[in-house]
């Protein structure tokens, strides 16, 4: 690192975002684990993200699997090849087993999953492991800034969504008529399948599920739907 940083602290004295931030202007390279209400780890090299990974999710190995991009003895002879070093992300490009891009693809998915589980916390510790790094090591990396700024942007649609949808159980119905003499409204694709999917009346989660669809992009479109007065939020299901 070109800059001395801490190596461990608390939430509760320095935010998430300044540790990280530090970290990036140190062109630190390393693991930062976090624990709190969640844990996890971020992985940096050069001061840059390239991989992250939450105690509650999946890794990457198992992420590629799912995709159909990688077998799990494909990964396994790469991390044979890669002898202990974190280049298992660059054997699998070299045998042509998957691309780069695919790659930036996956690692940006785990990064975004484990900063947007890290940035609100405001309780709890962290630790940076210098030279510690993630098997598939730094095939591709992210600047610092410009992912942090994407990851407040989706907290603030979050916040926006759990505003008007607390609770996935929520019974939600359609509206009778259109409101404020309405005579006619424009809707989205994903808005008319919602609307028909929650009939006379039934919960996000029921809904998502009918939908084949996950319960917060449900509720994203939901949000629309509740501020345009179109359907109405109704009691807890449960």
């Amino acid at each position: 690192m070109s800059e001395v940083v801490a190596s461990a602290g608390s939430f509760s004295d320095r935010s998430p975002a300044d540790v990280l931030g530090d970290l990036a202007r140190a062109g630190a390279s390393g693991a930062l684990h976090y624990d709190g209400d969640r844990r996890g780890v971020v992985h940096l090299h050069g001061g840059a993200f390239y991989c992250g990974a939450s105690a509650r999710g999946v890794d990457v190995d198992v992420v590629l699997a799912e995709r159909g991009e990688v077998g799990r003895g494909q990964w396994e002879d790469a991390v044979r090849r890669a002898g202990g070093r974190p280049r298992v992300g660059e054997e699998l490009v070299r045998a042509g087993t998957t691309t780069r891009s695919v790659l930036e693809v996956v690692l940006y998915g785990q990064l975004m999953r484990a900063l947007l589980e890290l940035l609100p916390l405001r309780a709890g510790g962290w630790h940076f492991v210098p030279d510690e790094h993630h098997p598939v090591g730094p095939v591709v990396t992210f600047p610092a800034d410009a992912v942090l700024a994407e990851a407040r942007t989706h907290l603030l649609s979050i916040e926006t969504v759990l505003r008007v949808v607390p609770s996935v159980h929520l019974r939600v119905r359609p509206v009778t008529r259109l409101p404020g003499g309405q005579r006619d409204v424009r809707l989205s694709r994903e808005e008319w399948e919602l609307l028909v999917a929650l009939g006379p009346g039934r919960t996000v989660a029921e809904a998502a599920a009918d939908l084949g669809r996950s319960e917060y992009a449900v509720s994203r479109v939901l949000v629309a739907l509740v501020d345009h007065g179109l359907v109405v939020m109704g009691d807890d299901n449960q």
